[in-house]
């Protein structure tokens, strides 16, 4: 076996050897007199395969194979040699095989090159972006991964399916939204109401999950039309504390199922270095709470966004639901927001948002108006291997028929809040190109009707995408 290995290796090497000038052109030794190690054996082999030169490759590999089937870097080779024949299926196989194989981080690199572009050339395009983002972990150079993103992101817009999956787990010192206080204090009212155990703020752990996909079936140079579909889960887990404080209270009537389908039509406007945009999404909503289904609604919307100048981009969307309920009432919902975003040399960014919301409910005392405001900063270049990003904002919300039984509330209802996000990204973790996130919220909650002081902190762990 070692003789027809020296012999293949000495063939591969004179392959990938520069031309001879005349004045070189000596007898050759024998191949059996040449010393070639198996790393060297295996390195000539996966050189072989990668320039192009799969006969060389197939040879050397196949030696390297009866030696040890389980050879990463001749399964590497293989497969290189497989996709020189345009053999898709058996180079992605050996490709894959390689890759689990190696402990080489060089090989394991260029075998998830491999999987990638044969998965792509076997028109498996979600495989091929999946090994993309493996050898973007593996990338050696800042250059190389920054390569791979960039046709990691246009294979993705040649994907026609598109998926997106956010969990995440948050532990919360309030997950009913209850009140800090046992009271309840209405401002202008000289009573004051004892407020049960469920109706305080109870901690616990809130887990969601989001599952979105959408299928584009149609596209031209300035426009695409795509299906939609998401998927929204809730559940909630109470304290031993909060079970104390409200020993009757089921927390399955906090968690939520929201089943979204619809259609998206986006297009380009204006000359493309404008940037502008515009997307119109309608579609249905059926919503289910604490088991119970609570309303379907119709749904609308649009965004625009365009760059107003080479560092400012203007982003304003409106939406709107119909809210048809089970017990034959209906409802609806609108909001309108606008946010500018400018991003400064060194790729930090701020970004300043301003919404308002309105909402028209069966029941009148929840009829309400409120405006939102935030300002955010992502610094654009890592930190300690993390990505952060800062969000301080506030919120008014004003429900002017409010009443608490049969006692009205002078001036109805108003809600003011502020609120706090930090996140970050630990992009030294990385697997596929995702990465463990953490994001601590605290949101701080006034009312004139005192059931409705929150004080909230909350600390959520999930995974996010780096590209």
């Amino acid at each position: 076996m070692m003789r027809r290995l020296l012999i293949a290796a000495a063939l591969i090497a004179a392959c990938l050897a520069p031309p001879a000038r005349a004045e070189d052109l000596a007898p050759p030794a024998r191949a059996e007199e040449l010393a070639f190690s198996l790393p060297e054996a295996r390195r000539l082999a996966v050189m072989a395969g990668l320039s192009g030169n799969g006969p060389a490759a197939a040879l050397l590999a196949a030696e390297l194979l009866r030696h040890d089937p389980k050879d990463g870097a001749a399964l590497l080779a293989m497969a290189a040699a497989h996709m020189t024949r345009s053999d898709w299926p058996a180079a992605l196989r050996d490709s894959r095989r390689a890759f689990g194989l190696t402990d080489d981080p060089r090989y394991r690199y260029q075998a998830a090159r491999v999987a990638a572009v044969s998965a792509l050339a076997g028109e498996r395009r979600l495989q091929s972006q999946f090994w993309l983002r493996r050898a973007a972990d593996l990338a050696p150079t800042d250059a190389d991964r920054a390569k791979i993103e960039r046709q990691f992101a246009a294979l993705r817009a040649e994907t026609p399916w598109r998926y997106r999956f956010d969990l995440s787990v948050m532990p919360s010192s309030n997950v009913n939204g209850g009140a800090d206080s046992p009271y309840n204090i209405i401002e202008g009212v000289p009573l004051v109401g004892v407020l049960s155990g469920s109706a305080r703020a109870l901690s616990g752990v809130v887990a969601q999950g989001n599952a979105s996909a959408s299928y584009r079936f149609h596209r031209t140079d300035t426009a695409q039309t795509s299906l939609t579909g998401a998927l929204y889960l809730k559940h909630v887990t109470l304290s031993d504390e909060a079970k104390t404080l409200a020993p009757g209270f089921d927390a399955s009537r906090l968690g939520v199922v929201s089943l979204d389908f619809g259609l998206s039509h986006a297009v380009r406007i204006g000359r493309p270095e404008a940037g502008a945009a515009l997307r119109f999404d309608g579609g249905l909503r059926d919503y289910w709470q604490g088991g119970d289904r609570i309303y379907t609604a119709l749904k609308g919307g649009a965004m625009y966004t365009a760059r107003l100048a080479e560092r400012l981009r203007f982003t304003g969307q409106v939406a709107a639901q119909r809210r048809f309920y089970t017990d034959s009432t209906h409802g609806f919902v609108g909001s309108v927001s606008g946010a500018l975003s400018y991003t400064f040399g060194n790729g930090a960014a701020v970004t300043a948002m301003l919404g308002y919301t309105a909402s028209n409910t069966p029941n009148p005392v929840f009829d309400s108006t409120g405006y939102i405001g935030k300002i955010s900063y992502a610094p654009g270049k890592p930190v300690l291997g993390m990505d952060l990003s800062a969000g301080l904002g506030a919120s008014h919300t004003d429900y002017a028929d409010y009443s608490l039984g049969f006692i009205p509330v002078p001036g109805g209802r108003q809600d003011d809040a502020l609120f706090l996000d930090l996140e970050a990204t630990f992009t030294s973790i990385e697997y596929a190109g995702f990465s463990p996130s953490l994001r601590l919220r605290r949101t701080l909650t006034r009312s004139n009707v005192s059931r409705y002081d929150t004080d909230e902190w909350a600390v959520s762990v999930g995974i996010a995408s780096n590209f």
